[in-house]
């Protein structure tokens, strides 16, 4: 991927070292971490999927594939988490990208929850469209939805440079190793 067009970062703070462990799963538009904590791990996978350009919707169910993949692989051992810039919409209905997700959702029973506000993510630089195609979707009969305290769509702030608001997801969770409680925040 050329520089300045985007990617994937996780964060963390450094106590909590102990109880993350990066994956090897994805490609270059998807990134995953193993998060040690309460009965069962969380496997967070971070993606940022291709733009809804001419050309692009192979590539678009190719990166949806590799999510699938991972998925498969860790539904029996993990809370699932998929997160990041979809460049689709789960409100809308006027892109082929928003289509594909949608069916890809369905398909595979992951979804946003209720307590995800309804709000615009992304502000185009030509000021003439906005959508929400920022999302945390957890599977229908996930655990990990219980834990969610809450998700956080921001504002608009002129500090940041992106044409994206931060998506925050506050978690309560038991961290395995340490033993403490611990609130677990991640963005997108």
């Amino acid at each position: 991927m050329k520089r300045g067009y985007g990617g994937v970062a996780i964060i963390w703070k450094k106590e909590i070292n102990e109880n993350i462990k990066e994956l090897i799963d994805g490609g270059n538009r998807i990134q995953a971490i193993h998060i040690q904590q309460g009965d069962k791990p969380i496997c967070l996978i971070n993606v940022y999927m291709p733009s809804d350009s001419k050309n692009a919707d192979i590539e678009y169910k190719d990166t949806l594939a590799q999510i699938d993949e991972m998925i498969e692989k860790y539904k029996d051992t993990h809370e699932i988490i998929v997160c990041g810039d979809m460049n689709g919409s789960l409100d809308r209905s006027s892109t082929p990208h928003d289509k594909i997700l949608k069916t890809f959702c369905k398909e595979k029973c992951i979804g946003n929850t209720e307590k995800c506000p309804v709000k615009e993510t992304f502000y185009h630089q030509n000021g003439m469209s906005k959508g929400q195609i920022d999302y945390f979707l957890f599977k229908s009969n996930s655990e990990i939805i219980n834990k969610i305290r809450q998700i956080d769509v921001l504002d608009t702030d002129p500090e940041n440079t992106s044409d994206h608001v931060p998506v925050i997801l506050t978690l309560h969770s038991q961290l395995k190793k340490s033993g403490k409680s611990n609130n677990y925040h991640s963005k997108t």
